[in-house]
């Protein structure tokens, strides 16, 4: 699925300069967001088909994708998070007196790669919290340090302030999440996808 989408973003920078005067969209990352926990072989075997491709379904590797295209860039960052929606884990306020839902957006970080975000809220119950974790950072041609967990989760925070899904509350997942699940789901389902229409 991973080449499915840099062809899409292949299409868009196409697109993207048409209607802006020339001017390139400014793609330098990639974020692999998988709904859920990603254990320590799902985790190499990512890596290595980032790396390697896979020869037996004919797909290249991701290095190579880059240098064919001229609408992608020549180097890129892969960073590879799992985002548990339903950790057997809460966040609390305690005030002295008794203890209350954290306020939308608070996150915990465990260590440099985990922890616990809380990106919506509720008027009862308690909150569940999503439990991001950052395996991997992959860098194809360039050298970019690893960040700190508390960088990403502010990131996705952001962007699951994009997620209009409900007029009720803020939705708990980033939209760009929702958006490649979406396409991912559509591209294993078979449809055909006309080149000139961006499926979201």
């Amino acid at each position: 699925m991973l080449t499915e989408i840099l062809d899409k973003v292949s299409l868009f920078n196409r697109e993207f300069g048409k209607v802006n005067d020339g001017r390139n969209f400014d793609f330098k990352r990639l974020v692999f967001a998988k709904d859920g926990v990603i254990g320590h072989k799902e985790e190499k075997m990512m890596v290595e088909v980032i790396h390697n491709g896979i020869p037996d379904e004919g797909k290249e590797p991701i290095e190579q994708l880059l240098k064919k295209s001229k609408f992608l860039p020549k180097q890129l960052v892969i960073d590879i998070l799992s985002v548990n929606k339903s950790p057997n884990k809460r966040i609390f306020e305690y005030d002295g007196k008794s203890y209350k839902n954290v306020r939308q957006g608070t996150g915990i970080a465990f260590d440099e790669r985990g922890g616990l975000l809380v990106p919506s809220f509720t008027r009862s119950g308690t909150i569940q919290p999503l439990e991001l974790i950052l395996h991997e950072r992959v860098c194809l041609n360039i050298n970019v340090p690893k960040p700190h967990i508390s960088e990403i989760m502010d990131e996705y925070h952001r962007l699951s302030c994009l997620n209009w899904a409900s007029l009720f509350y803020q939705g708990k997942y980033a939209l760009p999440q929702i958006l490649t699940q979406k396409l991912g789901e559509n591209i294993s389902a078979g449809l055909i996808i006309p080149e000139n229409f961006v499926l979201l």
